[in-house]
């Protein structure tokens, strides 16, 4: 299957596919005109682009960095011919197998789709067996304290979701993404806890940063981080952090 300015034209059998994971933060991208992001010509976009020569960009582009955002580049003009699909990560080489990418190739970010006016922004569903049995629930805003259900599996069907194993947002914390989970086992919940409370988590679309401290009330050794860390000592913070400030993000 090509996709081309006029159409799609189904010349051979889709053989398989797969669904994009797309973050909210504002998409940025940055081409370069050298392999492995060396330096020398390179343009940073953040929209879409139909022709990169009217953005002054009048080279090849050989490597390519996403900082944000997922973004389809493609193989011709006008948003036609083969699509690559390039997600949040480093592609120190041509994509797809290509020598380069033509000069005026074009590329645009993938945008989520606003949620309708009439459908809710967050939803969950709470069953109260495992494997998605028996009785269920849905939620649609916060719940300081659940219903008698005893949930044991959960499918978020919209948006970001904590999950506390007490009530009034306290105790243990499960983050859940959009997704199934048949049992509290795949929520990583503590054995022998129950779900009690549950929110949604609110988007904050700027760039993300936050402070960890060595000491109370944001004191001692300071750490601000704007991108994951798995773990602190291999960036040479060796702090417990006592305390914790977030700028920005979630």
């Amino acid at each position: 299957m090509r996709i081309g300015r006029h159409g799609v034209d189904f010349d051979s059998a889709v053989q398989s596919m797969r669904y994009i994971l797309a973050d909210y933060m504002k998409p940025e991208v940055t081409l370069f005109e050298e392999a492995d992001l060396k330096n020398g010509n390179s343009i940073v976009l953040n929209s879409a682009v139909p022709n990169l020569e009217s953005r002054g960009y009048k080279t090849v582009t050989r490597s390519i960095k996403v900082k944000s955002g997922v973004w389809v580049a493609y193989h011709e003009e006008h948003y036609s011919g083969e699509q690559y699909v390039l997600e949040k990560g480093v592609y120190r080489t041509t994509i797809a197998g290509e020598d380069q990418t033509s000069q005026s190739s074009p590329i645009r970010p993938i945008l989520l789709e606003a949620v309708g006016g009439n459908e809710a922004q967050f939803q969950i569903q709470a069953y109260n067996g495992i494997d998605f049995q028996g009785e269920s629930v849905e939620f649609v805003t916060e719940l300081p304290s659940l219903p008698p259900l005893q949930p044991n599996a959960f499918k978020v069907l919209r948006g970001c979701w904590v999950l506390y194993d007490e009530e009034d947002y306290s105790g243990c914390q499960y983050v859940l993404e959009e997704g199934h989970y048949p049992d509290l086992d795949s929520l990583g919940c503590l054995s022998g806890k129950s779900i009690r409370s549950l929110k949604p988590i609110i988007s904050d679309f700027s760039t993300p940063s936050i402070g960890l401290y060595s000491l109370d009330s944001f004191e001692g050794q300071e750490l601000i981080l704007t991108e994951g860390a798995s773990c602190l000592k291999k960036i040479g913070y060796y702090q417990y952090p006592n305390s914790v400030k977030v700028n920005s993000g979630t």
